[in-house]
């Protein structure tokens, strides 16, 4: 909540920092398919973008994008002027994909901007944050194995304490955090919303 709300927006490094924290706990995507993600791979949907994601050993799958973030990465691309290639270059105006590594260290950042504890805060354990909270929130086990592109639903399960149905994009759960309406992006009044929890521990790689 502290990292969502605490945006620094003063340098260029600051703000790609910020969307890709957001984006990991809105997608739930691990560190290297979020490097990779491009512009010309996030398609145009009612309630958002759909983010065609390459995941582990090749395998493609679609993930939804909640209103609040798709807004989120809507400007980001305006004012950065990206129109195809990597969504997060590896500096201003470029054309590279950052790496892994590099998203492992906006996320540290972001959390001592904050003031978070940063032995907790970890691309995986923001994964693991949004897998508990959706669930509790009424997304169900079958969604989020579809959007964290799981092949097993019990490594799903091994994310989450509870679990009741139905359905949408999982980040959903962080709209409030960001002030807009969770169903259709339009601004909204901010909510109380839990603290980033734990979860049970997982390999980072699944």
């Amino acid at each position: 909540r502290a990292c969502l709300a605490r945006r620094a927006t003063s340098t260029w490094l600051e703000r790609r920092d910020w969307l890709l924290f957001a984006c990991l706990l809105g997608l739930g995507l691990r560190r290297e398919e979020l490097a990779r993600l491009r512009r010309d791979r996030l398609v145009a949907a009612p309630e958002g973008f759909i983010a065609r994601v390459t995941a582990k050993r090749g395998k493609e799958g679609s993930v939804p994008v909640p209103a609040w973030l798709s807004g989120e990465i809507d400007r980001w691309c305006h004012g950065e002027g990206i129109t195809a290639g990597p969504l997060f270059p590896s500096h201003e105006g470029g054309a590279k994909a950052i790496c892994g590594a590099t998203v492992w260290n906006a996320v540290k950042r972001t959390a001592e901007r904050a003031g978070v504890d940063l032995r907790r805060s970890t691309p995986h354990a923001l994964r693991r944050t949004l897998a508990t909270l959706a669930t509790q929130q009424g997304i169900s086990l079958r969604d989020l194995q579809l959007s964290f592109l799981h092949a097993s639903q019990a490594t799903t399960e091994r994310y989450v304490r509870a679990s009741r149905p139905p359905s949408e994009a999982p980040g959903r759960v962080f709209a409030d955090l960001v002030g807009v309406d969770a169903s259709d992006g339009r601004a909204a009044d901010a909510e109380a919303a839990p603290s980033l929890g734990r979860g049970r521990r997982t390999s980072e790689d699944d």
